[in-house]
């Protein structure tokens, strides 16, 4: 069944959350003083963790992620938060 799920993010260089595979990322916004993550989901499908990394403008990003997904931007407070699914490699 298809639904439209969130998900409430830390501010955290790195965290994953579990979603139903294959999500469609709808938007990224603040809700209640924390950043939210609203997707399409099949709750069908089965779960996978999604890495998340979420940086203030100015922080170095880490040097081994994959930051080729934006994900969205968001202010919280006087600080742009920048939302990123994070993939790994060696380096």
């Amino acid at each position: 069944m298809k639904t439209i799920n969130k998900y409430e993010l830390e501010i955290a260089t790195n965290q994953t959350i579990k979603m139903p595979y294959d999500p469609e990322i709808l938007y990224i916004g603040i809700q209640n003083e924390k950043i939210c993550l609203w997707a399409l989901v099949d709750t069908d499908h089965k779960s996978e963790n999604i890495n998340i990394e979420i940086y203030g403008t100015g922080n170095s990003i880490n040097s081994k992620m994959d930051i080729d997904n934006h994900l969205g931007t968001v202010q919280l407070n006087s600080i742009m938060w920048h939302v990123f699914e994070s993939n790994y490699y060696n380096k």
